[in-house]
């Protein structure tokens, strides 16, 4: 296992660029002790089985004590949810003093659920063993020992407990699925767990063919008990079960029991161990994706522990006592009703606007050409600014509730802590702040309201004074106006550039993050694209909520956007296009901003390219129909041709895959 080849799928060369490396501070020095015997029969069956498992899968070696010196760590056993054994390297030592794990992202539900639709089919693969499917260097085996009834091991597969293993696996995966993906597969992996989706029954079975077909060429093996391999419109994934005939996600039973369980053991004593009250606060975050305003469920909870425990030593036997009115809180856990209504795959996009501000005098807001106002108490005015500018928007959603009903309300402020507070649902630094979170928040559900909160600077000025002291702003890349000019000489010239500044803007009619007089809009996503021909070179975090934005919408984009197939967007992105790709060129003066003076440190990285996108079905279906369904004479490597599945083709739903291969911007088009 973690030996096969890889070029019989075609992958070697995205393999070639997952080079990385366990980097160890300073020099590292042997020790450890030998893996205890457990005393109970059962578990030492049940161990002594495992490292005969792994030896027969040649996960594990022995080695003679002719090996040199070992980093030996002890090997102990955790119980899975189906009753079998996980064997898991205890490397506390390793990790804590000598590794240095780098941050990464990876594919949860809240990247996921929004790229889903009502009407999809899905399928899921269970890897059976994914990390022992990576190979460790030979060199390094030596850090991964092990000593059991006298005898030594060293792991050649990647094992459980390397606290950089995710990201290594992360990695691994991420190329085969950035594989996948150009061969028009829209498939979302976390770990071992992969979803794979798709229009039709039928090509969410051909998806599932593909991807099964790649892993088995890899020597990759899909644990059949825990996959879902035929397709279906309900299916678990990651804990929650995803409905795709409504749209909503809700948890899973398993996952709610196991916080029913939690919270009924606190519920039942007047102290706990502080474990346990940790338990359940990490089995609620598992829920944040699929329990309404989950987390500000848990804000209660959260500022209790930081009250009675001891966070700097965070003992975990020490007792915790449950206050009275911290019963409520957990009891809400225990009511179905609570549960069962789920969470959209998608909220809707904001269709009005209240702003706010608030000053150690008064608070004032507006919604459209109404006006509200007020001044604080006497008591109100020592508070924080903080508390009184949520006091603000509190005062606001009151002042206008009849005509914000049933909305989806984007607050706008100036302070920067109130946006924080509301989009994450409270904190844990300011009570009083949490706590008139709750109120607000607690206030718009009532009302049938989803709440959005966004920055708006507090001055005018605010850019250009930025910009005057050699700031640099990520979200705020400009392309070379040459550039431009030629993607709007193959696409044509749209009316509006979605996200500029009155700086950067490329058409003369644009839409800005902050206030200006010349901005046709402020916040691109905040207003209809219907019959819209637009420009978008949107920041790279918003460009999942952007492709969202145009499948919903009737207009076609010109979308600047990096060729990253690992990304769990690019799916969504190939099925939207209506056009050839243009690759751009990745030439050092590409990107720039203050107007020119400040340019981008790594073009090459970003591999941008211009997507013509499309939310009319009409045109997407006429650019399938121009494409070859034969695949290209392959003429040595072609790292960028794309598989786009056609579900149109044919009358009884069978894909289609049709073939793409983008150009460059400056060739003969």
């Amino acid at each position: 296992m973690g030996h096969f080849g890889r070029g019989q799928v075609g992958i070697g060369d995205d393999l070639t660029r997952v080079q990385d490396r366990v980097h160890l501070r300073p020099a590292l020095r042997g020790g450890g002790r030998p893996t205890p015997i457990p005393t109970d029969p059962v578990q030492q069956a049940a161990l002594e089985g495992e490292v005969s498992a792994l030896l027969a899968k040649r996960a594990i070696v022995e080695v003679s004590g002719e090996a040199g010196p070992l980093f030996r760590s002890s090997l102990f056993l955790t119980q899975k949810r189906d009753g079998s054994w996980r064997p898991i390297l205890n490397l506390k030592p390793l990790n804590k003093n000598y590794v240095e794990p780098k941050r990464f992202r990876m594919e949860t539900l809240n990247l996921i659920l929004p790229l889903l639709r009502k009407g999809m089919w899905a399928a899921s693969v269970d890897l059976q063993d994914a990390y022992l499917h990576i190979p460790i260097h030979p060199r390094h085996q030596r850090y991964l020992a092990f000593q059991y009834a006298g005898r030594r091991f060293t792991f050649r597969s990647l094992p459980f407990g390397l606290s950089t293993a995710p990201r290594v696996f992360t990695r691994v995966a991420g190329t085969v699925i950035a594989y996948l993906r150009k061969q028009g597969v829209t498939l979302y992996a976390y770990l071992d767990d992969w979803l794979i989706v798709g229009e039709s029954k039928s090509s969410a079975a051909h998806n599932v063919q593909k991807t099964v077909q790649t892993l088995q060429e890899l020597g990759w093996i899909i644990n059949q008990t825990k996959s879902q391999l035929t397709p279906t419109q309900t299916i678990q994934f990651l804990g929650a079960r995803l409905d795709l005939t409504t749209g909503i996600a809700s948890p899973s039973e398993q996952r709610i029991e196991a916080v029913r369980a939690a919270t009924a053991q606190i519920i039942s004593s007047q102290e706990s161990p502080t474990g346990t009250w940790l338990r359940a606060l990490g089995l609620m975050s598992s829920l944040v994706d699929v329990v309404t305003l989950c987390r500000l469920r848990m804000r209660p909870l959260q500022l209790h522990l930081r009250k009675t425990a001891n966070l700097l030593t965070l003992d975990q036997t020490a007792p915790i006592r449950r206050s009275e009115d911290i019963t409520p809180h957990l009891q809400w856990w225990h009511d179905t009703g609570n549960w069962d209504q789920g969470v959209p795959f998608t909220t809707s996009l904001p269709n009005t606007s209240v702003t706010t501000d608030a000053s150690l005098t008064g608070w004032g807001a507006h919604w459209k050409n109404l006006t509200a106002w007020g001044t604080w108490s006497t008591a109100e005015k020592s508070w924080h600014i903080n508390s009184l500018e949520m006091l603000a928007v509190k005062r606001a959603l009151e002042s206008f509730h009849e005509h914000l009903k049933n909305t989806v309300t984007t607050v706008f402020t100036d302070s920067t802590t109130v946006v924080a507070y509301i989009n994450r649902q409270g904190g844990t630094h300011s009570e009083r702040l949490c706590q008139l979170t709750w109120e607000v928040l607690m206030t718009a559900k009532d009302s049938g309201m989803t709440l959005r909160a966004s920055h708006i600077a507090g001055k005018l000025n605010v850019m250009a004074d930025a910009l005057s002291r050699g700031q640099m702003d990520p979200n705020e890349w400009a392309l070379s106006q040459k550039t431009c000019n030629r993607i709007f000489e193959i696409f044509g010239k749209p009316m509006v550039d979605l996200f500029a500044t009155a700086e950067n803007t490329k058409l003369q009619i644009f839409c800005s993050r902050q206030f200006h007089p010349r901005a046709h809009h402020i916040d691109a996503m905040s207003f209809p694209w219907n019959n819209l021909e637009a420009y978008a070179f949107p920041p790279l975090c918003m460009i999942g909520q952007v492709l969202r934005k145009i499948r919903h919408s009737r207009g076609r984009v010109i979308l600047i956007a990096p060729f990253w197939p690992r990304r769990p967007w690019f799916g969504e992105l190939l099925q939207l296009l209506m056009d050839t790709p243009a690759i751009l060129p990745d030439t050092p003066h590409l990107l720039s901003q203050r107007r020119g003076t400040l340019i981008h440190p790594d073009i090459k990285g970003l591999q941008l390219v211009a997507w013509k996108l499309s939310g009319l079905p009409f045109d997407r279906g006429a650019f399938r129909k121009r494409l070859p369904r034969s695949r290209p004479t392959p003429g040595g490597q072609q790292p960028l041709l794309l598989t786009i599945p056609d579900y149109a083709s044919s009358g009884n739903g069978a894909t289609t895959d049709r073939y793409c291969h983008p150009k460059p911007l400056w060739h003969r088009w």
